[in-house]
């Protein structure tokens, strides 16, 4: 089905008359994606809004004792880690995954998610200061 998206995805891009008014393609390619999972949602019978539907990092405790076969307390901190993110609100997910994983910048964030680029800062704030508190870093205030 991905692969369907992105071949949609490209075969519109090839057929836009002028390509060069794009200012930025990965912000383009997200945000199209974005919409082509939108409208194939939106045409199922079942209608599931997209904001909606869990975004999960997966825990799979295999992966984990693969890459932090050595050393439990790192195992243990990293599952605490994914155990914390899967908690937050699926927006708060997706602009940590956005701005962390991807390197987006809030203004790119904003233009994805098609909110304001001071929301995705907030939210950005909010879930790093969750992570901190479940740490120990900083005091529950």
């Amino acid at each position: 089905m991905v692969q369907d998206f992105i071949q949609e995805i490209f075969t519109k891009l090839c057929k836009r008359e002028n390509i060069d008014n794009i200012s930025n393609i990965k912000i383009y390619l997200l945000r199209a994606m974005r919409n082509i999972i939108y409208d194939y949602y939106a045409a199922q019978k079942d209608i599931v809004s997209i904001d909606d539907m869990e975004f999960l990092i997966p825990d799979d405790a295999e992966v984990f004792k693969t890459f932090f076969s050595k050393n439990d307390e790192e195992l243990q901190k990293y599952q605490t880690l994914l155990q914390t993110i899967n908690s937050l609100p699926n927006q708060q997910k997706q602009i940590l995954y956005l701005f962390y994983i991807k390197g987006l910048t809030h203004k790119e964030i904003s233009e994805v998610l098609d909110i304001n680029p001071q929301s995705s800062m907030n939210s950005l704030a909010k879930s790093i200061r969750k992570l901190r508190i479940q740490f120990g870093q900083i005091s529950e205030k």
